[in-house]
């Protein structure tokens, strides 16, 4: 899951900008994402002349994008971009189970790097374990939370049996849509088995 280099040009790293984008088009005539600012709902859209190929990302999709900013825009402005690299991440949803359903969910802890919130979307960096098998990977909003107004949410990791290997970086994109346009939800607290830091319940602000 390394950065794909788009063309053999050579860039300046002046302004150079790494972002977790969607990718609303993709053709022979170029890409368009759409961005937003950490804690943020309003997003921008950018416009690179690069084409992104292959399967690994689709239309839709999530994706981390390396980019420059053209016309002496500055970071997350509408305008056009240039696109270095990019790399595809994990997607999903919000989940909706009781706690006694997701019993499991810190099984297998999670070395965390960063966690934000851009528009509709809870961003997660990581580092996972290198494990080939299917795993448990969710992010789960437990439906019996004490507070509606300021859900739990639980950031399911889970690998059937114990393993002895290596970590490797991960990023994660959840669609949160349900909770940033309830506007009866001011908040909500994200938990997780975290083997970084004694850091294991983070809270995000929304409305």
């Amino acid at each position: 899951m390394c950065l794909t280099a788009c063309s053999n040009e050579d860039y300046t790293t002046e302004f150079t900008l790494f972002d977790i984008a969607k990718m609303e088009k993709s053709s022979n005539q170029g890409s368009t994402f759409t961005v937003q600012k950490p804690d943020a709902n309003d997003g921008a859209t950018l416009y690179a002349a690069q084409h992104i190929s292959g399967d690994a990302v689709k239309v839709g999709d999530r994706v981390l994008i390396v980019y420059t900013p053209l016309d002496g825009n500055d970071a997350y402005t509408t305008g056009k971009i240039r696109l270095i690299g990019y790399r595809p991440i994990v997607n999903d949803l919000l989940r909706e189970e009781t706690l006694a359903d997701i019993g499991y969910w810190d099984r297998t802890p999670i070395h965390l790097l960063s966690a934000w919130r851009s528009g509709n979307y809870l961003n997660i960096r990581a580092r996972l374990p290198y494990y080939e098998q299917p795993r448990r990977m969710a992010l789960v909003l437990n439906t019996e939370s004490p507070d509606p107004t300021r859900p739990d949410l639980y950031l399911c990791h889970a690998i059937e049996e114990d393993i002895n290997t290596f970590n490797r970086e991960y990023y994660l994109s959840f669609d949160i849509t349900k909770l940033v346009e309830n506007p009866d939800i001011t908040a909500f607290t994200l938990h997780l088995n975290n083997s970084n830091l004694n850091l294991d319940a983070i809270t995000f602000l929304i409305n």
